[in-house]
């Protein structure tokens, strides 16, 4: 009964609520893989058709907003917040370090390109010396 349709409607509607969601840890991962099998299960049993449209999705097994409430409903919000907090430190972490990162590369772009320029000004002075002491001879 799993018709590519349903599933890819199914996988996409799972991809909505997803998206609602800050934070997906090992306990939401399984949670939708539960979900995903009751909403097989239930298309399975006969009780509803295949739906046919992202719009089908939504009246057989809710808005995905109500999926989230649901779930917020049922789980620790103070472990939840703390998974959220680290999470944004980790990435706050990384921001800074590629920030740090593209500095440093900018200060060296700028000392290669000002020595370069220092290299030509000398190649200069060295070629025109040669050629007044050529012209000299």
């Amino acid at each position: 009964m799993k018709s590519s349709r349903t599933h890819l409607l199914i996988r996409q509607y799972l991809n909505e609520v997803k998206c609602l969601l800050p934070v997906l840890r090992r306990e939401e991962i399984d949670y939708f893989q539960k979900m995903e099998a009751n909403m097989y299960d239930l298309l399975e049993n006969g009780d509803f058709e295949p739906p046919a449209s992202m719009e089908d999705c939504h009246k057989i097994f809710g808005e995905p907003k109500e999926l989230v409430h649901q779930y917020y409903s049922c789980v620790d919000m103070a472990s939840y917040a703390a998974s959220v907090n680290f999470r944004k430190m980790i990435r706050n972490i990384i921001l800074s370090v590629c920030g740090v990162i593209m500095g440093i590369v900018f200060i060296t772009c700028v000392i290669i390109w000002q020595d370069h320029q220092h290299f030509l000004k000398n190649e200069l002075a060295i070629k025109t010396a040669e050629i007044i002491e050529e012209v000299r001879q």
